[in-house]
């Protein structure tokens, strides 16, 4: 995982690593609350899977998704990742009984060209839920 600015640059720096390999997932983790945060200010990171025999270089560096329940949003075209969450947060939760989890969400990039970010195409988003009494 990284936090090197853009996509570009990450991926980028990636190469002379040897990654993405062609099994990789691209994955955002948001960081801000963008009802709370302006748009200037938002921070996310982007992701890429690895293999246990990684072993990354300044600045990347190896993050561990946590296991555990989570609520999977599926096709969610990405000018529409910020309603996919308001319908899972205020629709979904609720009428589950299930409530989220104090943890990082995740996004996986699907349906783009091989070997970049994925910028167009749809998202899958993992919401962690928090365990069921």
């Amino acid at each position: 995982m990284g936090r090197i600015g853009n996509g570009w640059i990450f991926t980028t720096r990636l190469k002379k690593d040897g990654l993405p390999r062609k099994d990789s997932l691209f994955i955002g983790v948001p960081l801000d609350n963008p009802k709370v945060t302006p748009p200037e200010k938002l921070r996310s990171e982007t992701c890429v899977t690895v293999d246990e025999k990684y072993v990354p270089t300044k600045p990347v560096r190896v993050r561990t998704i946590a296991g555990g329940d989570y609520v999977v949003a599926r096709n969610c075209p990405r000018w529409a990742i910020a309603r996919g969450y308001q319908k899972l947060f205020h629709s979904w939760l609720p009428q589950s009984g299930r409530k989220a989890r104090r943890a990082p969400s995740f996004l996986v990039a699907v349906n783009g060209p091989r070997g970049c970010i994925r910028r167009l195409g749809s998202r899958i988003f993992y919401v962690p839920l928090a365990v069921a009494k």
